[in-house]
């Protein structure tokens, strides 16, 4: 389940920002990653994220400005 379209691996976030796979697990680490756990597996919720950037929440200034770059392509 790299990318569910809800759900993503750190990995694949990573490699779709073109960020360190370190630096998407620094994130989850200190909460500004929307997450859930699925089996062992803790995965990146893309669906929370939409929804965040949907209603005008913030998830973090960088992340967002690299996810919605990425997003328009």
């Amino acid at each position: 389940m790299e990318n569910s379209g809800l759900f993503q691996t750190a990995e694949g976030f990573a490699a779709d920002l073109g960020v360190t796979v370190r630096t998407v697990e620094s994130w989850m680490e200190r909460n500004l990653l929307p997450t859930q756990k699925i089996g062992k597996r803790r995965l990146i919720n893309l669906y929370q994220i939409k929804k965040n950037l949907d209603s005008g929440e913030p998830i973090n200034k960088t992340t967002i400005a690299k996810f919605l770059k990425k997003s328009k392509k």
